[in-house]
C-alpha cells in the first residue's frame, strides 16, 4: 500500500525519545490554540487542514495532547474507548480501558478533564451520527464496527 505524500513522514525514532518537558507541552498547546490565526502553515499541516478542516483538526490535536498528558501515552488504547461510557469525568475523573495490553483497567485523568468533557460535548453537537469514538475515521463512516 502506498502512502499519500502529505502523510508520508517517518515517525520512527532511532532512539527512545525523552518525554517532553512542561515547556515543550505548553509551547505545543499554545501553537495549537493559535493555528486558525496563522497564515503560514507548513505543507503537511495545510494538507491535513484541507482534508479535515483546520478547526476540527485543531480540536482533535488538542484532545490528543490532553489525553497524552492527562492519561499517559496510550494512543492505541484511546481509540478503543467509547467517550460516552468509558470517559468518567466527574469529581474523580478516569478513563476505563475495556481493551488494553495490560488487561482492562481504569486510568485517572490527571490534567484538563473539563477539556475532555467539552470535547465530548463538541462531538455530540457537531456529528449527528457520532458513534462515541474519540477519533472516528471519516473514510469508514461513523458506524460502530
Amino acid at each position: 500500500m502506498e502512502v499519500e505524500g502529505q502523510y508520508d513522514f517517518d515517525t520512527t525514532s532511532d532512539t527512545d525519545p525523552d518525554p517532553p518537558t512542561d515547556d515543550q507541552i505548553r509551547t505545543l498547546w499554545e501553537t495549537l490554540k493559535q493555528l486558525p490565526d496563522r497564515r503560514n502553515l507548513t505543507e503537511r499541516v495545510e494538507n491535513l487542514a484541507t482534508r479535515h478542516g483546520l478547526r476540527e483538526w485543531q480540536v482533535f490535536m488538542m484532545t490528543l495532547l490532553t489525553l497524552g498528558v492527562g492519561v499517559g501515552p496510550r494512543s492505541r488504547e484511546y481509540i478503543r474507548t467509547e467517550c460516552r461510557e468509558d470517559w468518567i469525568l466527574d469529581d474523580d475523573p478516569y478513563i476505563e480501558f475495556p481493551v488494553r495490553k495490560n488487561l482492562p483497567g481504569e486510568v485517572p485523568v490527571l490534567a484538563r478533564p473539563e477539556f475532555l468533557a467539552a470535547f465530548r460535548d463538541y462531538m455530540e453537537e457537531t456529528r449527528d451520527d457520532w458513534n462515541g469514538k474519540p477519533f472516528p475515521n471519516p473514510d469508514r463512516g461513523l458506524q460502530t464496527p
